[in-house]
């Protein structure tokens, strides 16, 4: 994650999209309701906000949430519990996709999550906690429909 100024002191993280994110974003918005939780300790909801905005990706969004603002942060199950309250959502109902075991995957499925690891460069390790790995991004949209969620209409 790169900074750049933005009106003097605010820093504004430059978002590098990595393949597949925006086709898999197009797929699931719609059929899902989709958040970012982030543990920038650095940045804002509303910086996180500006950079998925500014990478042309903010769109997809209903919601962004950062530990920042959050009397939690990852790995503790309480933030992801935080999230689903803020966003009116069930537990049971929801899937947390993330790139760390232990920080990410653990934690949701703690609260009561479905997840899914997402293993890009094949040096996750087991993650038994994981309901599927993706292994790329364009695989994200298919496991999550696949994911046996009480409500398949609601993320």
């Amino acid at each position: 994650r790169r900074h750049r100024e933005v009106q003097g002191e605010r820093q504004v993280p430059e978002v590098e999209l990595l393949p597949g994110v925006p086709a898999a974003l197009k797929a699931l918005r719609g059929r899902f309701r989709l958040a970012v939780a982030s543990n920038a300790e650095e940045s804002g909801a509303g910086l996180i906000r500006s950079a998925l905005d500014q990478a042309g990706i903010g769109h997809f969004f209903e919601a962004v949430f950062s530990s920042k603002e959050m009397a939690a942060a990852k790995p503790d199950p309480a933030f992801f519990r935080f999230v689903l309250e803020a966003m009116k959502e069930d537990a049971a109902g929801a899937v947390a996709v993330g790139n760390e075991c232990a920080k990410d995957i653990a934690p949701a499925k703690a609260a009561g999550m479905r997840t899914i690891l997402l293993d890009l460069d094949g040096r996750a390790g087991p993650c038994p906690e994981a309901d599927a790995v993706a292994h790329a991004w364009d695989e994200v949209p298919g496991l999550r429909a696949r994911i046996n969620a009480p409500h398949e209409d609601r993320p």
